[in-house]
C-alpha cells in the first residue's frame, strides 16, 4: 500500500480520484463550452 508513513498510513488513491475526477469534470465543461461556441458560429 502506498502512502506517507507516520503514525498511520493514509491511501493514495482517494487524492488520485479527486484530481481523476476533476480532469474528467473540466474536459466535460470544456466539451459543452465548445459545442455551444461553434454552434453559436455556424
Amino acid at each position: 500500500m502506498e502512502g506517507i508513513a507516520g503514525h498511520f498510513q493514509m491511501p493514495v488513491w482517494p487524492f488520485l480520484g479527486l484530481i481523476a475526477g476533476g480532469a474528467a469534470l473540466l474536459a466535460l465543461s470544456f466539451a459543452i463550452a465548445a459545442w455551444a461556441a461553434a454552434r453559436r458560429l455556424a
